[in-house]
């Protein structure tokens, strides 16, 4: 009986080491097939200096070549809002519009009292095509600035972007 036994485990043993070795195999093969991805990693002295260069590319309305740098960027950790604002507004130039939409997000968080934020978070949820999401950015935008006059610009785009989507559709 303990023959029988020990056989066994010396068979799942081998079928063990045999798996392993296959897996390995194909490890390899796959590591050798693919390309690595390359990671970037970004010192702050880098990071800043890219900023200034997005920034003075965006001031030159050089929206696409200032897109290349936004595009390298992690955006997540940067806690200035105007800077967010501004790479936001590059993404909005070169028709990105739900990434620009999120890093507005982003400066939102970081201060949600601004009301050029909100203001431009509505007409981007308009040029989305999102009018729920448009008119409680108006709403917010009402409650953080009652006697801007902006406001009705913003009331008019609302309206007017309902409108046509309900002239659009045929009864």
């Amino acid at each position: 009986m303990r023959r029988f036994v020990h056989q066994i485990s010396t068979e799942k043993c081998y079928d063990f080491v045999t798996w392993i070795l296959t897996l390995h195999v194909r490890y390899d093969k796959m590591k050798k097939d693919s390309n690595p991805i390359e990671v970037k990693i970004v010192d702050k002295n880098e990071f800043r200096t890219k900023i200034e260069q997005m920034l003075e590319l965006k001031k030159n309305k050089l929206y696409d070549e200032a897109f290349v740098i936004a595009e390298e960027l992690n955006w997540e950790k940067v806690k200035n809002s105007s800077v967010l604002c501004a790479v936001s507004e590059i993404y909005e130039q070169c028709g990105e519009y739900e990434k620009s939409r999120d890093i507005l997000f982003m400066a939102y968080e970081r201060s949600p009292e601004s009301k050029k934020i909100i203001y431009r978070l509505g007409t981007l949820a308009l040029k989305l095509g999102e009018f729920k999401e448009a008119s409680d950015c108006y709403e917010e935008f009402v409650n953080v600035a009652p006697k801007d006059p902006n406001r009705f610009v913003l009331k008019y785009k609302c309206f007017y972007g309902i409108m046509s989507v309900a002239n659009s559709i045929n009864f």
